[in-house]
């Protein structure tokens, strides 16, 4: 609909993590893999970064100092 290609979610959403997500039914505990949002966008060729993808790399330090 907005033919996007990249989006960035937080991390640890039960739907929009990456890598990680919460869930767990008594309490919240972190699992390895990835939120149904996230992975739903994968299978559609969108690229999916979190805000801890983004701390992490270049381009954010890039932007951050200017």
């Amino acid at each position: 609909m907005f033919n996007c290609d990249t989006v960035i979610l937080k991390q640890g959403s039960p739907s929009c993590g990456k890598g990680k997500t919460q869930g767990g039914e008594d309490e919240r505990k972190l699992f390895q893999g990835d939120g149904v949002t996230t992975s739903l966008l994968k299978q559609n060729g969108i690229n999916v970064f979190s805000e801890e993808d983004l701390e992490n790399s270049e381009l954010f330090t890039k932007l951050k100092n200017g």
